[in-house]
């Protein structure tokens, strides 16, 4: 069995990250394993912007580490499987379109391949196009396209509205967005029952504030509940889109018990009650909610 640690590089991206782990990176050039030989290969990469901390408006980076091994198939392709940050499964084949696997100079492959993802979350579908330049025991530069999909599977995983994403791979385990399509939005707005309504107003403008340092929140606008008031709104009306829900629940829930806030309404814009009183350990239940709004014809 033959080993070695493949390192490559290419041209640097931005990466914008759905959800959790996903095999971000290729791990390999388009040049197949030959057959009767075994490769591993390991992919450590950084995703800029990963994770939000709502509790001071800072965004961190996730670290990943990818362990991969491929075997020879036959005098065209590869056959290979993958531990996306050891949270998960994902096999792929990859065939040589220029030629057969041992033929020298540059190369171009496709690669296919599916699995689970993200601890049993999602189920996981990718396409990926490469070309590489001809290979070398120090340094392989490569790059292509990658377009990846993820399926949930579990009751309370987050779903991804959009048409799979287009990505412009490089040797870091980075990506570009190419292109992606439209997404579903909802008006939904969040109300103090329990309150005067001097603190519903107060309220409202502090979690206006608090929600403006998510960029995934499209709008946020204070809403009078009684048009002939005088007061600023006693009820914040927000923008989400399915991408959004997550985070927005959990900000607002941190907001809460920041604020010792223990009732909190999530109503659709005609008024129908979507959450009833959220707090902390309703974030499942409520995620699932304002999701359902948003898949619904």
């Amino acid at each position: 069995m033959k080993f070695r640690v493949v390192a490559l590089a290419g041209v640097a991206g931005s990466i914008v990250c759905v959800v959790g782990c996903i095999p971000l990176t290729v791990g390999s050039t388009a040049k197949p394993v030959p057959m009767g030989t075994t490769v591993h290969s390991t992919s450590v990469y950084v995703v800029p912007n990963s994770f939000d901390d709502t509790l001071d408006s800072r965004s961190f980076p996730r670290y990943g580490v990818d362990n991969e091994v491929r075997f020879g198939f036959d005098d065209h392709s590869d056959i290979g499987v993958r531990i996306p940050s050891f949270s998960g499964i994902v096999a792929n084949y990859k065939r040589r379109l220029n030629g057969v696997t041992e033929a020298p100079g540059a190369a171009t492959s496709i690669m296919v391949g599916g699995g689970i993802v993200n601890w049993g979350e999602h189920a996981h579908l990718e396409a990926t196009l490469i070309t590489s330049a001809a290979e070398s025991d120090r340094f392989t530069p490569y790059g292509g396209l990658r377009a990846m999909q993820v399926i949930p599977i579990d009751r309370g995983a987050v779903h991804d509205l959009p048409p799979p994403r287009c990505l412009c791979l490089d040797g870091r385990g980075r990506a570009q967005r190419l292109m992606g399509g439209l997404m579903n939005q909802a008006t939904f707005h969040l109300s103090f029952p329990t309150e005067t309504p001097a603190r519903r107003s107060q309220l409202s403008m502090s979690l206006g504030d608090s929600l403006q340092s998510l960029d995934q929140v499209s709008s946020i606008e204070l809403v009078r509940e009684n048009p002939d008031s005088q007061d600023a709104g006693t009820i914040l009306s927000i923008v989400l889109s399915a991408p959004a829900v997550a985070l927005a629940v959990r900000a607002i829930a941190a907001w809460a018990t920041r604020n010792n806030q223990a009732r909190i309404d999530i109503t659709t814009a005609d008024g129908t009650v979507v959450v009833s009183g959220l707090d902390s350990a309703d974030v499942p239940k409520a995620i699932r909610a304002l999701d359902g709004v948003l898949r619904s014809p």
